[in-house]
């Protein structure tokens, strides 16, 4: 039950934030200082605040609100257990402010997020893989094709999706893309380990393998609901994107460093339908999370073994280099 509530109770959710130091950073002077820390204090702001709402809201439990476990405790409240505690202390006042931070919070993640989205489907559109009419700029320079798009997308998410289910397939579909950050980090160190020397990852092997792994566990105890319906989204992705090939205008494609992807999203589902989160329960629970880590180590080595050769990849940043959009190590 823990391991599920990370991946579909909004634990997981409510720190994806983080991704948004990324994806808002074009324009950052100083990246090799300045988005490591925003990582690091996205995420550590985040769990300070969490920690000590649990913390006061299990010292303000008593005795009898746990005398039949944690399975059996409930809160009948309609504004949520925090607003029910404050009221029963008598702190009304309390109550207000609980649930204008509930409606406030939400509200400037889905800001950040509208921008975020919008600003990664105008790089696609940039790298050639969306069309190019999601990287036109409006009058007053904001892509504003690309915020309509998601706009379509999150409607439509809404309409056939109930508000729960949304938060885990989110929650999934980032974490499973966040993957490939230890595939790209392991194998630009091997491509082009010189343009790190202003910047290195220490234990860079260790931490990404930690990585790949815990990502892939998240992914599974999303439970076989959520994994399928992202095996199908992904299905549509590569669908789109073998189409996108038929252009005269395509980006040739490098098949290869990406066949480690069909070993993955395979055991990936298998285990999902086979194991404890949702699945038929043949895969007993513990043995399913020693497969899962097995399966993460293996394909991230097929990874690294498949990644592009290293002169490709060396034409491809003097490409970049020779454009007009710079890039700093």
């Amino acid at each position: 039950g823990v391991l599920s509530a990370i991946a579909t109770g909004g634990v997981l959710f409510a720190f994806l934030g983080f991704r948004h130091v990324i994806d808002m950073a074009g324009e950052v002077h100083n990246p090799k200082v300045t988005i490591p820390l925003g990582l690091v204090f996205s995420v550590l702001v985040c769990l300070g605040i969490y920690l000590f709402l649990q913390i006061v809201f299990i010292g303000a439990l008593t005795g009898e609100n746990l005398q039949h476990g944690w399975a059996a405790f409930t809160s009948d409240h309609e504004l949520g257990p925090l607003s029910a505690l404050a009221i029963a202390l008598g702190m009304v006042w309390l109550s207000g402010v609980v649930l204008a931070g509930a409606v406030v919070a939400p509200f400037g993640g889905a800001l950040i997020s509208t921008g975020s989205n919008a600003r990664l489907t105008l790089a696609l559109a940039h790298n050639g893989f969306f069309p190019s009419l999601m990287a036109k700029l409006s009058s007053r320079q904001i892509p504003l094709n690309a915020l309509l798009l998601n706009f379509v997308i999150g409607s439509v998410m809404f309409l056939v999706l109930p508000f729960g289910e949304i938060v885990a397939l989110n929650g999934a579909a980032l974490v499973f893309s966040l993957t490939v950050g230890p595939v790209t980090l392991l194998a630009l160190r091997r491509q082009s380990s010189e343009a790190f020397d202003s910047f290195r990852l220490p234990a860079a092997v260790p931490l990404c393998v930690l990585a790949f792994a815990v990502s892939t566990l998240i992914v599974y105890w999303s439970g076989w609901d959520t994994v399928w319906r992202l095996g199908v989204a992904i299905a549509v992705g590569a669908v789109l994107l073998f189409a996108r090939q038929f252009r005269s205008d395509s980006v040739p494609l490098h098949i290869r460093p990406s066949l480690w992807l069909v070993p993955y999203i395979a055991g990936l589902l298998l285990l999902s339908a086979f194991g404890s989160f949702g699945g038929t329960g043949l895969i007993p629970f513990g043995l399913d999370m020693v497969l899962g880590t097995a399966l993460s180590v293996f394909c991230l080595y097929l990874a690294i073994v498949l990644r592009l050769p290293d002169e490709s990849a060396a034409a491809h940043r003097a490409d970049i280099d020779g454009s007009d959009l710079g890039v700093k190590a």
